[in-house]
């Protein structure tokens, strides 16, 4: 999240420099989400775990959380990318826009585990 914002920051300071420009930010490593429960539950001490629902399994979640219809195609077309394995791709973005390499998953997962324990 520093990263994103770090990004935008940069970009609304320096207009001029990113005018027209598109960011792909990601992190280091490409992570699926077992992973990324696994170092939640690392950082936090909390017991976490994936629960891989499916596609429909995670529309009817989503539909009895009350979500509306638009968030739900969205974010159920963000999910399918994911399971597909097509949100595997990595970006130099934000080394570029920073000149620093971006942060790990573990590295902001140890760094907000308080915040992340709720």
């Amino acid at each position: 999240m520093e990263d994103v914002a770090a990004v935008a920051a940069e970009a609304l300071i320096h207009p001029e420099k990113h005018a027209g420009r598109a960011y792909d930010l990601t992190g280091p490593e490409a992570a699926d989400y077992t992973t990324v429960a696994d170092v939640l539950q690392t950082a936090t001490g909390k017991k976490t775990r994936y629960e891989d629902p499916g596609i429909l399994g995670f529309v009817a979640h989503r539909l009895r959380e009350g979500d509306p219809l638009a968030y739900v195609a969205v974010t159920t077309a963000i999910y399918a990318t994911a399971r597909a394995g097509l949100a595997g791709q990595l970006s130099t973005d934000v080394a570029h826009v920073l000149g620093r390499q971006p942060r790990s998953l573990r590295d902001f997962a140890a760094a907000n585990a308080e915040q992340l324990r709720g």
